[in-house]
């Protein structure tokens, strides 16, 4: 049984050897520490902001505050664990090298898989847990809640995200070995439209607001947030005395079972079903537009951006059909823009070698990223394009175009960076999981700083103008040092 936590231990230290070549002076570590240490902070008082007056109501004697605050906290754990689920699974390469290798080593079909999933189990719970321990210490802390209440709470907290990270395994699993078996191609894409599909016809025909209020009353058993009638009745709230505990910890403990029974599949190990997207564009016989060509086609060829862009259209529908009055704001820009623009993440790791062969040709590094920067823009935002059409409706204004351009110009150069500093590839296994972590820590400051920074247009293109050129000239350098690194 010690076989998987030794595969475990392999991918985490993959991850240490990563993490050591981008902080490998003492400089670098006291910058990193700093930020993490500003990010923490930020966190605690937002949470505070967010938490504190519910909080409050429950002290001063209002119980059903503080169950549509656990439910409402729960149903966000089950929605982002299976979006981190479906997020590592859509990044993830499939038949990596780190797992082709373990096929020739004496491992037994459960002891590989257990070892290989663990990594992704412990990120996703970790950052659950963590942004959750962010979310409610403050104000229980500051009105003097005691820590048995709090440490309930979070129990149930991973309950829960481990019960829906098992249903998530348990769909995605079975997909993957059905079709495996079929010998259909692209069963990744299969079976992530799969889990999203019925991810979404559950939402939207058991999840809606004034559901969460009436199960105060008459509690209705939602898979979103199972655990808090559990938690409501093990804090002696009576109107909860007729939840069944036999009813909810057996359904846990049954997803657990099957969950379990899936690490004992063998799914057959896919073919190179090479894509053929784009065959009809000629290479060019000039060195800028050939480049530019080349890396359009290895990046829409590449099977986890196909994933990806057919996931995300998938999610722009979905979007539109239910939220179909939804307007045009920052956010709404900037999280498409961000999402578009994972297609550059994976970009360098994907032909890293090629720039041995660059430089022998005589071609100046800045110009190869320029190039590629452009041909990344043409994906990203011809994609952008597309979801916020999809999910604002046809029209599309000029201003909209004008703002999300430099904000797609922008996210690419900062995936690209992040994919240089984080090799994305067949070598490193669940790379993805690291680079998004962060992502996610670094945008959340970026984010609060930035909205409070951008007041008018002016200082919208002030603003912007100054990261594209400190991008610009991060992302020569940290290319420039990744190659002489290697």
């Amino acid at each position: 049984m010690t076989k998987p936590f030794m595969i475990c231990k392999m991918i985490f230290k993959i991850w240490q050897r990563n993490i050591k070549k981008i902080l490998n002076t003492k400089s670098k570590v006291l910058g990193a520490s700093l930020f993490i240490v500003f990010t923490l902070l930020l966190s605690v008082v937002a949470g505070y902001i967010i938490v504190n007056p519910v909080v409050s109501t429950f002290i001063n004697g209002d119980n059903r505050s503080m169950y549509l605050l656990l439910a409402g906290t729960l149903v966000n754990v089950s929605i982002m664990t299976t979006s981190l689920f479906v997020l590592v699974k859509s990044v993830t390469q499939e038949q990596g090298e780190f797992i082709m290798q373990l096929n020739w080593f004496p491992l037994t079909t459960f002891e590989r898989n257990l070892g290989y999933k663990m990594p992704i189990f412990l990120v996703i719970l970790s950052i659950e847990f963590f942004l959750n321990i962010l979310l409610l210490i403050p104000s229980f802390v500051m009105n003097g809640l005691n820590g048995g209440l709090l440490l309930v709470i979070m129990l149930t907290f991973i309950i829960q995200a481990i019960f829906i990270f098992f249903l998530n395994s348990i769909i995605y699993d079975f997909g993957i070995f059905i079709i495996s078996k079929i010998g259909l191609a692209y069963r990744k894409v299969i079976t992530l439209s799969i889990l999203l599909i019925a991810v979404f016809y559950y939402f939207i025909e058991t999840f809606s607001v004034d559901r969460i209020l009436s199960s105060y009353t008459k509690f209705d058993y939602n898979l979103l947030y199972l655990g808090n009638g559990i938690l409501m009745k093990v804090l002696n709230n009576t109107l909860f005395d007729d939840v069944s505990y036999v009813r909810v910890v057996g359904c846990i403990l049954g997803v657990t079972i099957v969950a379990v029974g899936t690490l004992f599949l063998n799914e057959k190990v896919q073919e190179n079903n090479s894509s053929k997207i784009l065959r009809f564009l000629p290479m060019s016989k000039g060195f800028n537009i050939s480049l530019m060509i080349k890396e359009v086609k290895v990046q829409l060829r590449n099977e986890e951006n196909f994933t990806n862009i057919l996931l995300f259209l998938f999610l722009a529908i979905a979007a539109r059909l239910k939220l179909q009055d939804l307007e045009s704001n920052a956010i709404v820009i900037g999280l498409v823009s961000l999402v578009c623009s994972t297609v550059a993440l994976n970009s360098f790791g994907n032909e890293n070698n090629y720039f041995k062969m660059y430089k022998a040709t005589g071609a100046q590094l800045l110009r190869v990223l320029l190039l590629k920067e452009l041909a990344l823009f043409i994906i990203a935002y011809s994609l952008f394009l597309i979801i916020i059409a999809l999910i604002l409706g046809i029209s599309i204004s000029l201003n909209i175009i004008l703002i999300s351009m430099p904000i797609v110009f922008t996210s690419i150069m900062i995936l690209y960076i992040l994919g240089i500093l984080i090799p994305v590839d067949k070598k490193n296994p669940y790379m993805g999981i690291l680079a998004f972590v962060v992502l996610f820590l670094t945008m959340i400051p970026a984010a609060i700083i930035l909205s409070q920074a951008i007041t008018t247009t002016l200082s919208f293109i002030i603003m912007f103008a100054l990261i594209i050129i400190v991008l610009f000239y991060n992302f020569y350098l940290v290319a420039k040092w990744r190659i002489n690194y290697e």
